[in-house]
């Protein structure tokens, strides 16, 4: 039995709890607060405190005789949740005077109930103490497992949890309590559903049903607990009402607010999975104010999540984002991290519909942090999903479909076999938007299979719209008409706004390429009535000019005006965004309708296409060459810092061979040049003052030209390329093949020239790309032309074009430089973004000291990046010095470091010559660079990025390591590569190679390049283009050519001021 007294202590009453050698005994108290209890146990016999907590997280802690003064002898933290450790177990043993703490926990709301019940367990019940004991062994374990344990380790220590349990309920059996071996086995349950051991779980709720004696707070959770395995993992949502009648055929027999409310959501739960969703709104809502008044703030932050995903997935953003704001704001009143992780993902989701990448970005960042923080595995699967949609909206596919993969690598893991089979769905649709339809239709199908029976009705629907869209792609249109018919059959039963819009603008679109014209108008109309209602997306831009584009031969004005829609609306969403990687998305749509818009309307002249061309290109490729970067000193330490980090990071990949290894390590890099990404957005400035290309720009470049001059304009597009002609006097425009042709054709030639074949071999390839390329009356265009300046696109850029003005190569004079645009063209004459240096010194940075590390050492992180030292850029700058009458700084050897070039003022430098190696970076693209010598610091690479924040006012900068104009080749922006940072730095012309040059011929190159240009005092562009025909007629003393094939003089080519 139990007796009362009270404790004086420190001037506070402290209740004492005195147990009797009684066989069992117990009594209840209700909690609001903190509350604290002397207990004295008897020898031989235990205390158990139980404590039951509806709405409430409750810490329970004991101490010892010394209270007040020591740490605890035990500590239960217990969720208010399903599951439930909640048995305390003491003795004489542990403390002859004890302590008992009781208090919600931090993460409870301050209104949390908490039901005490203190019992006392006698002498000579070593069964029941065992049972007891087993139960806080589970509960210190996993306790202990979700403090302190990685991932794999968590769910390693949640076998033993389980373990625990199940001995506990063999004690229970033999016993014969069937409370205790409810308890024990409902707890196994709980165990096998966060170990992703559906089946597991279901097999052990269903062996309690077999119970004779079940209490009735159980038997209404064990059935709706079957309930929802049968509506979340089997999809038969007849069995899963079943068992919710039960459930609430005992709910009517008692008051049981929450457990109601709980129930209600499976049921919304069903009309979600079916598509009613209107229905299942009214129930969340009415859950939710339950949850509320009884104070289960937990409960009513997954009903307003619901409620959330209910009006997200009905195209109403806005009321979805005032729900997932309030959750939120809850979950974080009461620390709920899972809550919060999850919240961060679905208010990503929503930003990103509605065209804020930047704020959907920051939320998706801060989800990845708190799932890998917290060790949330099934959100931080989640959180990767929608990283990867954002990625994709964003236009960096490679990226994209790495996330995806890694998402399915958990959802494998945590046995989610439906959200891993989700992810087959998901990476279709991005095939679809690279082009890849058979990929896209097989990924699809795969998802449809695999999903069968599980996923929903309305799921399938979604799938099955998005496969008509790509056997449309694909010729397959009857096929693609039974799905898109079946899929619209579905759509048109639930309230998914969105998806129906977009059904039925790909139904439009796939009546119109039948030639049903009358048909795709009507499923047009309809689905931009719908889609009217939300914020464009990327992919509903996407598909709607798909629909305009099918239709332009036959309805150009309905085309015409659609297409002008989109770019409105483009331009709308454009202006939101400032981070440069995040704008991306946007550039490819951008342009395919400014072709389609061209191809289109036939009233256009010449200007006025090639302006509308221009305002595109200048548009996208055009923002980081009038950026003002930024002085301030903090914020150019962070990016040193990160760019370090970068470095050591690349340096591991280089010497990583096992696959996982170094896509981990790819993961860590792309998150370093992220955060440089938002470094950059948060503090660099984009002027607002930079004057738009008009019809009086376009007069003021002509007249700029002299009669030797010719612009080539190029768009390359899906349907037709365009090319304009711009001298002096005139401006001529013809279309030209698609940009698939252009593709193939431009690799066919650089396997030629990388190969080295006979020269007929090369002479035929340019002849047939050139023939293509140019119009029948290109020689009457190009007569008494010999500077040719070209704005190349798509392929195009990787092309060297001096090899194709004149019937064979490198005879016909020309000079050839390229452009970014016509308003580069115009800016770098007038000097807006940079002033050059007229009369300034020439920096040489060459011959870089490469220090290797010993072969007995493993790890090559203290030595930077090691590569081949370059003997003949020695020679290099030694011709530099020859033919220069200004004074030239030279940085070779040790001195050839990042280190050295900081402490050099570059913008009193005329020309910069940089003759090292090139680093390449296919995978982040941004972290390519220049080697530079490791003498004196491991911090050896010279970033991409960094490149950008140099200060130059050269008019020229010359790189001849080895492909240093290459980059990654982003449609609707052009390449990223080195000769585009140094143009952003502020160089006005930068020459730089296409392929992998070598060394002695390139040596000779530069030799007889400077000779013309600082001897002869030539233009840059003829310069070159003389020390290219020196090359290639280059004879040796026994009467060999051995440079005359392209491969060893074609590559250089000059960006920028050719003057």
């Amino acid at each position: 039995m139990f007796s009362f007294s009270g404790w004086a202590e420190e001037n506070t009453l402290i209740p004492t709890v005195t147990v009797s050698d009684a066989t069992t005994a117990n009594f209840q108290l209700s909690l609001n607060e903190k509350a604290t209890f002397r207990v004295i146990p008897t020898t031989g016999g235990a205390v158990l405190i139980k404590a039951t907590q509806s709405v409430a997280n409750v810490r329970l802690a004991l101490y010892g005789d010394e209270y007040k003064t020591s740490e605890p002898l035990l500590t239960l933290d217990i969720p208010a949740a399903y599951r439930q450790p909640e048995y305390l177990l003491f003795d004489a043993n542990d403390c002859v005077i004890c302590y008992v703490e009781i208090d919600t926990s931090a993460s409870s709301p301050t209104q949390g109930r908490s039901d005490i019940l203190f019992s006392a367990i006698g002498t000579g019940l070593d069964a029941r103490k065992n049972f007891y004991n087993a139960i806080q062994l589970a509960s210190l374990t996993w306790s202990a497992a979700e403090n302190q344990l990685a991932e794999m380790e968590y769910k390693e220590a949640l076998h033993d949890v389980r373990s625990h349990y199940e001995k506990a309920e063999n004690i229970a059996t033999s016993l014969e309590d069937h409370s205790l071996i409810v308890f024990s086995a409902y707890m196994q349950s709980i165990v096998s559903h966060y170990l992703g051991e559906y089946d597991n779980q279901a097999d052990l709720l269903k062996r309690i049903l077999q119970q004779t004696s079940i209490p009735q707070s159980y038997l209404i959770k064990v059935n709706m607990d079957l309930a929802s395995y049968y509506i979340y993992e089997e999809g038969e949502f007849d069995t899963a009402v079943a068992y919710l009648s039960i459930v609430f055929d005992h709910l009517n027999s008692g008051h049981y607010p929450l457990l109601y409310a709980e129930a209600k959501e499976l049921e919304a739960s069903i009309e979600i999975e079916i598509g009613s969703y209107l229905n299942a709104v009214a129930a969340f809502e009415e859950t939710s104010k339950i949850f509320l008044e009884q104070g289960d703030v937990s409960n009513a932050i997954k009903s307003m999540t619901s409620l959330g995903w209910l009006f997200y997935h009905t195209g109403d953003f806005n009321n979805a984002m005032q729900q997932y704001v309030l959750a939120k704001k809850l979950a974080t009143q009461i620390s709920d991290n899972y809550a919060i992780t999850n919240l961060h993902i679905k208010l990503s989701g929503v930003y990103r519909q509605l065209g804020n990448i930047e704020q959907a970005n920051h939320h998706v960042t801060q989800a990845l942090k708190l799932s890998g923080r917290f060790k949330h595995a099934y959100l931080d699967a989640w959180a990767n999903v929608e990283k990867a949609k954002l990625l994709q909206a964003t236009g960096q596919y490679i990226y994209s479909k790495d996330t995806f993969d890694i998402a399915k690598r958990r959802f494998f893991e945590l046995n989610a076999s439906k959200g891993a089979s989700e992810i087959d769905f998901f990476v279709g649709l991005l095939n679809m938007q690279l082009g890849e339809h058979q990929q896209a239709k097989e990924r699809i199908e795969s998802y449809l299979f695999n999903t069968d029976g599980i996923a929903t009705d309305y799921e399938h629907a979604i799938a099955a719209s998005n496969l008509a869209h790509a056997l449309t792609l694909l010729g397959n249109k009857d096929e693609a008409m039974k799905y898109q018919e079946n899929a619209l059959n579905v759509l048109m039963q639930t309230q998914d706004i969105r998806s129906i819009g977009l059904a039925q603008i790909q139904m439009a679109t796939l009546h119109a390429s039948m030639g049903n014209f009358e048909n795709a108008e009507t499923y047009f109309n309809k689905g931009t009535s719908k889609l009217i209602q939300t914020r464009s997306t990327l992919s509903q831009l996407d598909s709607t000019y798909a629909y305009a584009n099918e239709i332009a031969q036959i309805k150009p004005v309905l085309a015409l005006q659609i297409g002008r829609d989109i770019s409105e609306q483009i331009d709308a969403i454009f202006s939101e965004i400032k981070r440069t990687d995040l704008r991306r998305g946007y550039f490819s749509t951008y342009q395919k309708v400014v072709s389609l818009l061209i191809r289109v309307d036939n009233s256009l002249s010449a200007e006025q296409s090639l302006l509308l061309a221009e305002a595109a290109r200048s548009r996208t490729i055009g923002y980081g060459l009038y950026r003002d970067n930024s002085t301030n000193n903090d914020i150019q330490r962070e990016q040193k810092k990160l760019n370090q980090k970068q470095q050591v990071k690349l340096i591991e990949l280089s010497t990583q061979i096992e696959t996982q290894q170094r896509k981990q390590t790819i993961r860590e890099i792309r998150a370093l040049s992220e955060a440089l990404y938002q470094l950059e957005s948060d503090n660099y400035v984009v002027p607002q003052s930079t004057a738009k290309f008009s019809a009086k720009s376009l007069a003021q470049l002509q007249q700029s030209l002299t009669e030797h001059d010719m612009v080539l304009f190029i768009d390359t597009a899906e349907v037709e390329s365009r090319l304009w002609f711009i001298d002096q006097q005139q401006i001529v425009s013809f279309k030209s093949e698609h940009e698939r042709f252009f593709s193939e054709r431009v690799g066919a030639v650089l396997n030629v020239i990388s190969q080295k074949l006979p020269l007929r071999k090369m002479r035929k390839e340019v002849a047939e790309l050139r023939n293509t390329l140019f119009p029948s009356n290109a020689e009457s265009l190009f007569k008494g032309k010999t500077n040719l300046i070209v704005i190349p696109d798509g392929a195009l850029t990787r092309l060297p074009f001096s090899l194709l003005p004149a019937s064979s190569p490198a005879q016909s004079g020309w000079s050839v430089s390229y452009q970014h645009s016509l308003k580069n063209i115009v800016d770098s004459r007038r000097d807006n973004y940079a002033t050059a240096v007229d009369e300034g010194s020439i920096l040489v940075v060459a011959d870089p000291l490469m220090k290797t590390m010993p072969k007995d050492q493993s790890s090559p992180l203290g030595y930077g990046f090691q590569s081949s030292s370059l003997p003949y850029t020695a020679k290099e700058a030694s011709y530099i010095n020859e033919f220069s009458a200004q004074p030239i700084t030279l940085l070779n050897k040790g001195k050839a470091s990042k280190q050295a070039l900081a402490e050099l003022d570059l913008s009193t430098f005329n020309i910069v010559h940089m003759a090292t190696h090139g680093l390449a970076n296919n995978q982040v693209p941004e972290l390519g660079g220049l080697v530079l010598s490791n003498d004196s610091s491991a911090d050896n690479l010279l970033f991409a990025s960094e490149i950008r924040r140099l200060r130059l006012k050269a008019q020229l900068v010359v790189l001849s390591g080895c492909e240093t104009t290459q980059g990654h080749l982003i449609e609707g922006e052009g390449m990223l590569g080195l000769t585009r940072a140094f143009i952003e730095a502020g160089a006005h012309s930068v020459i730089g190679s296409l392929w992998q040059v070598q060394d002695d011929a390139t040596a000779m190159l530069m030799k007889e390049f400077y000779r013309y240009l600082l001897q002869h005092e030539l233009p840059i562009s003829e310069a070159l283009e003389k020390a290219k025909v020196a090359v290639k007629n280059h004879k040796r003393k026994n009467g060999t050519h051995p440079w005359r094939s392209p491969y060893y003089w074609a590559g250089f080519v000059l960006h920028g001021n050719a003057a």
